[in-house]
């Protein structure tokens, strides 16, 4: 059953109105390029039809819904309908390329567009940590996604953002390649210790070079440097082998990763919870937990430092 909204939330929308109605393309006489207005009408929902191609994200400005009962956001290919049952003023934002760009307050998942992207992807945008603006590239956290997959799934990406997931290379390539970008990495063990450490230079090749990466400018309180020996090496799975060890390094360390001569570090590996039987097996950061032992959490975020010059 629909709800009236209650009257302090009416005048705050109307406060909003003439903040905004003096900016041309916002508010004024109709929605703007970034901004739409649906309105609840003597009591009736207004509904607001904008094409997909304007859109790759829908956020509340408000950063809360006025909503009581009856807001139900419906998207499909061509049109992202919002169906609201009370007064708000949303925020339809196209095309942003990283969590940065976005302008948001709030951590949580969004869809971005990197330049050159062929469609959006839904991200995890960190806003909290070290001044926030991260655009999160991967995350293991529970062990509920199986990260032993093959090239194209690292090439397109796959899982939550909301959770456990890999945003893909091809993403991962297309972000990186917008500007100068820093790498953290956040870490945690099963024994309640965090850690982190950063890059100041991080960024990856196209697949033409099998993704090589570039990484250097590295500070840790205490982690240790586990990518020292990945500058310039290319990822591997199961089936692609570009490491420079005699074997496969993603079958030997049950993973996916930018391997050296194997290396240190292997954040797609098991999620095995703690001491693993084999050495780099698991979700393992050798400098800091040593080589056979898997981490409880880990992430890789990425933020902008310069922007191109045109």
């Amino acid at each position: 059953m629909y709800k009236q909204p209650k009257m302090h939330d009416w005048w705050k929308v109307q406060l909003l109105r003439k903040l905004f109605g003096r900016l041309p393309g916002l508010l004024g006489k109709g929605p703007g390029k970034d901004m739409v207005e649906c309105t609840s009408r003597k009591g009736r929902p207004q509904s607001c039809e904008i094409p997909a191609d304007r859109i790759a994200n829908l956020v509340d400005v408000l950063g809360g819904s006025f909503c009581e009962e009856g807001h139900t956001l419906f998207y499909d290919t061509s049109t992202i309908k919002v169906t609201s049952g009370c007064s708000g003023i949303f925020k339809l934002s196209a095309n942003f390329s990283d969590c940065e760009d976005l302008g948001i307050t709030d951590s949580g998942v969004y869809r971005i567009k990197p330049d050159g992207a062929s469609k959006p992807v839904n991200v995890y945008c960190d806003m909290v940590t070290d001044r926030g603006h991260w655009t999160v590239l991967q995350r293991r956290m529970n062990g509920n996604l199986l990260f032993m997959r093959g090239w194209e799934d690292y090439k397109s990406g796959f899982g939550s953002a909301s959770e456990e997931y890999w945003i893909g290379n091809e993403n991962i390539h297309l972000i990186t390649n917008q500007g100068e970008y820093e790498l953290r990495i956040d870490l945690a063990d099963f024994d309640g210790n965090q850690t982190y450490v950063t890059y100041n230079t991080f960024s990856v090749d196209s697949e033409s070079t099998y993704y090589q990466l570039t990484i250097g400018g590295f500070w840790g309180p205490e982690a240790g440097d586990s990518m020292e020996d990945n500058h310039f090496f290319y990822f591997g799975t199961l089936e692609v082998d570009h490491d420079e060890y005699d074997g496969n390094c993603a079958l030997l360390m049950t993973g996916a990763w930018l391997y050296a001569d194997c290396g240190k570090s292997n954040l797609n590996g098991q999620y095995l919870a703690g001491p693993t039987h084999a050495s780099s097996v698991g979700v393992v950061w050798e400098t800091w937990r040593g080589a056979s032992y898997s981490l409880r959490y880990a992430d890789m975020k990425v933020r902008k430092i310069i922007s191109p010059v045109i």
